[in-house]
């Protein structure tokens, strides 16, 4: 496993199916973190040292801003010690803006 192997970290998504690539739920996203754990033991490197992120999609798996911070805390409850935030599709400058703004005012605060 590439990952563990030559990564000090991973950041993970979610794709809508049929694609493999992107994790599916946060019990999921919690299992591939522990087999690329389990792996980084397997070639002797320390798993404390691995950083698990993950690609929140604002519109395609959060709707709107009200069940962001239920999303936001099963992931991190699965592991997940980073957000990056992407809004999707990708909004014109100044709704992108706006959009970041809501979410700095709106959900942030309730992870400081």
């Amino acid at each position: 496993m590439l990952t563990a192997r030559c990564f000090d970290g991973w950041v993970a998504h979610s794709v809508p199916p049929p694609s493999p690539h992107g994790v599916r739920s946060p019990e999921d996203y919690e299992e591939r973190i522990k087999t690329i754990k389990e792996h980084m033991k397997r070639y002797g490197r320390d798993p404390s040292n691995f950083t698990p992120s993950y690609i929140l999609m604002i519109s395609l798996i959060v709707k709107d801003f009200s069940n962001c911070f239920e999303v936001i805390e099963s992931y991190r409850k699965a592991g997940c010690n980073y957000f990056i935030v992407e809004f999707t599709p990708t909004p014109p400058p100044e709704k992108y803006i706006e959009l970041t703004k809501k979410f700095a005012t709106k959900v942030m605060p309730s992870f400081i």
